[in-house]
C-alpha cells in the first residue's frame, strides 16, 4: 500500500506519560479528550494507531506542554517529563481549542445562505 509516512518514534511513550502525569486511567483520558471509547487511548499508547492532530493538540493542552514537544522526537523522554505542566497557554495569544465535537466558527464573517440552482425548461 505504498510507503507509510514517517511517525514520531516517541509519540506513544509521551502520550502515556501525559496520562500518567494527569493520574488518569484509559477511561478517564478518553472522557477528558472526548474520544468515542477508551480503546483509542490504549491504541495510541501501544503505537498501534496514530492520533489526529486535533487529538494531539488536546493532549498537549491537558498536560500544559507545547504541541511541538509532544510530536518532535528531538525532545527526549526525560526533557519531556520535566516539561509536563509548565506551559501556560493563558500567557500565549491563543484561545483554547474547542471540544472535539465542535469545529471552529469564524466570528468576523457573516453566515452565507446555500446557493440556489435554477433549472429552466424541460426535456
Amino acid at each position: 500500500m505504498g510507503n507509510p509516512r514517517p511517525r514520531p518514534q516517541l509519540l506513544a511513550a509521551k502520550l502515556t506519560l501525559i496520562r500518567e502525569y494527569l493520574r488518569l486511567d484509559h477511561i478517564g483520558m478518553q472522557q477528558l479528550l472526548g474520544l468515542r471509547d477508551s480503546a483509542r487511548v490504549y491504541e495510541y499508547e501501544a503505537d498501534k494507531r496514530e492520533p489526529s492532530l486535533k487529538t494531539i493538540l488536546a493532549y498537549s493542552y491537558t498536560a500544559k506542554v507545547p504541541m511541538i514537544a509532544v510530536c518532535d522526537d528531538r525532545w527526549s523522554i526525560d526533557d519531556f517529563r520535566a516539561l509536563l505542566g509548565t506551559f501556560d497557554i493563558s500567557k500565549e495569544r491563543l484561545k483554547p481549542f474547542p471540544p472535539n465535537d465542535e469545529s471552529p466558527q469564524p466570528q468576523d464573517q457573516p453566515s452565507r445562505s446555500k446557493p440556489v440552482i435554477l433549472i429552466s425548461g424541460t426535456r
